[in-house]
């Protein structure tokens, strides 16, 4: 059994669409051994990839762990295809579900989430609150209630606070600095 994470196939970013997938995937490939799939994350890259679903799901090995980075935000139908024939393959599919967009008050309609997220085999949910809601309105599958949030991977050195007797005033007159 092989274990894959759908993967963000676009430049780096640093905001909250691929950055966080990015992360993730790097963790799960880097310290639990997945391979990852290259996998288009806007319906724009679509026309690219005609046949994806299909390439994906030849190079991934039967009895494999699928793991999707929900929303994709391309066309559900796309998104259940893959689904679907992973499923043929005897894989298991799961959610890392970060956003669900129409409690984000986007264009999806909840009926339409639920309806995704219900073909996975399991989900993961940031919090019990997502879960009572998404389960109210009709959602099936199994959820995993993530524990910690997400947080992003830096190279940047961490600046640990040190405490001072130092204020500083800032205002109309030049800079007074008073030293306690």
């Amino acid at each position: 059994m092989e274990k894959y994470i759908l993967t963000p196939k676009l430049r780096n970013s640093y905001d909250g669409s691929i950055k966080p997938r990015r992360d993730i995937s790097d963790i799960l490939t880097s310290k639990l051994l997945f391979q990852k799939i290259n996998y288009p994350m806007y319906n724009s890259q679509l026309t690219e990839f005609p046949d994806i679903n299909n390439k994906v799901i030849d190079a991934v090995e039967p009895n494999s762990v699928i793991y999707f980075q929900y929303p994709l935000y391309i066309t559900s139908d796309f998104q259940i295809d893959l689904i679907r024939k992973a499923h043929m393959k005897q894989c298991a599919v799961i959610a890392i579900v970060h956003d669900i967009n129409s409690l984000r008050g986007l264009d999806n309609t909840l009926e339409k989430d639920i309806e995704l997220l219900n073909q996975f085999d399991v989900i993961t949910l940031p919090s019990k609150l997502v879960r009572e809601v998404l389960t109210n309105a009709g959602l099936k599958v199994p959820v995993v209630i993530q524990k910690d949030p997400f947080d992003f991977l830096t190279n940047t050195p961490i600046n640990y606070p040190t405490f001072s007797h130092t204020v500083n005033y800032a205002g109309i007159f030049p800079l007074l600095r008073l030293d306690f």
